[in-house]
């Protein structure tokens, strides 16, 4: 898992606003192995009692006007900040995911992805069997 959580925050953008609990990937990297321990712990405390903290799944959503002087929803833009802990998460969820669907996706609409670097409009997924559980089964250390 640490190998897993150090590529998650190498692939994340940097200088970028934090989410409630202030901590940004730059102070996690900065803190190098004690930072990741201490990310990879929390997230094996996430995996083995099935619960985020609250503090985690908290996010700040703020909405910008598109034109000056805006008042209607419509003309407003929403963004969210979240914890870059959490995002650090869903980076290694998603990557685990992408890594078995790969192995269970038929090489031609596989290869098709990579050659057009784009998803397909509609894909059936009535062809691909993917169990999230398997994404999960690693010994994480």
């Amino acid at each position: 898992m640490k190998e897993e959580v150090k590529a998650a925050i190498k692939k994340m953008k940097h200088i970028k606003a934090t989410g409630p609990d202030n901590n940004s990937v730059e102070l996690i990297e900065a803190l190098e192995d004690f930072g990741i321990g201490k990310v990879t712990h929390l997230l094996n405390e996430i995996y083995d009692t099935e619960q985020i903290p609250t503090d985690l799944s908290k996010s700040i959503f703020i909405a910008l006007p598109k034109k000056p002087g805006a008042t209607e929803c419509e003309l407003h833009r929403t963004i969210s900040l979240m914890s870059h802990i959490t995002k650090i998460l869903l980076k290694i969820i998603m990557l685990r995911i992408r890594n078995k669907s790969h192995i269970l996706i038929n090489k031609t609409w596989y290869s098709y992805h990579i050659k057009a670097k784009q998803k397909p409009k509609k894909i059936k997924l009535a062809n691909i069997q993917i169990e999230i559980i398997d994404c999960f089964s690693s010994t994480i250390e």
